[in-house]
């Protein structure tokens, strides 16, 4: 749901993505909730995990529930303020590319 995340991450979050690429709750959304509304954070709380899931799962819809005991896929504990703005920053700056490239 995020383009280019992998590039927009580098430099700023420590943690793998879950699966390669995916992540829900962890260091990158966590950092930018600390970034935007800080009071809905609850770090003394942060749950890390990374889910098993079945060889099926890019080709067939599942309940995260069903995957996941607490709705985090990754690690969230890394999450700074800091780290939010800036990759806010970065994704403004990416979109705003995409978009400048398809205004005539």
């Amino acid at each position: 749901c995020y383009p280019a995340m992998q590039s927009i991450c580098q430099g700023v979050t420590e943690t793998p993505f879950w699966r390669g690429g995916t992540f829900h709750a962890a260091e990158v959304e966590t950092s930018m909730m600390l970034a935007e509304a800080p009071q809905l954070c609850h770090m003394d709380r942060a749950p890390v995990e990374y889910p098993e899931v079945p060889a099926d799962f890019d080709f067939r819809p599942y309940p995260w529930r069903s995957i996941s005991q607490t709705g985090v896929f990754g690690d969230p504990r890394p999450s700074t303020a800091a780290k939010g703005v800036e990759l806010i920053d970065r994704l403004v700056r990416y979109i705003g590319g995409i978009i400048k490239e398809a205004l005539p």
